[in-house]
């Protein structure tokens, strides 16, 4: 899960960098009026704001399911629990019977 997020955070980095990169270039190099610039600014910041938008998105789904996938294990782990505790008092009931027979049996014995 980390390695995913870690690697969803660089992208999200490099994109913001090459949107700073690509803005600066745009405005040293391109010969546009002052509005026309702001006009082209403006829908950068805008693809911008959609591409967070769109990998926030994505992170919260992932986090859903990464939710949804421990409450599962949680639950098998504690049926299992519940199922090995069970069948250890079981056990544990059997052999304390047994141990009970032996020993009536041993006494029946002694005494002939």
């Amino acid at each position: 899960m980390s390695r995913d997020y870690d690697d969803d955070v660089r992208s999200l980095v490099w994109f913001m960098a090459g949107l700073g990169v690509g803005a600066v270039t745009a405005l040293l190099f391109a010969p546009r009026t002052g509005k026309e610039t702001r006009k082209i600014l403006v829908r950068a910041a805008e693809r911008g704001r959609e591409y967070v938008e769109d990998q926030a998105d994505a992170v919260r789904e992932h986090a859903g399911a990464v939710r949804d996938r421990a409450t599962d294990l949680a639950g098998d782990l504690r049926d299992r629990s519940r199922d090995l505790y069970e069948r250890g008092r079981d056990l544990a009931k059997d052999v304390g019977e047994d141990a009970a027979t032996l020993l009536d049996r041993g006494k029946k014995i002694v005494r002939g």
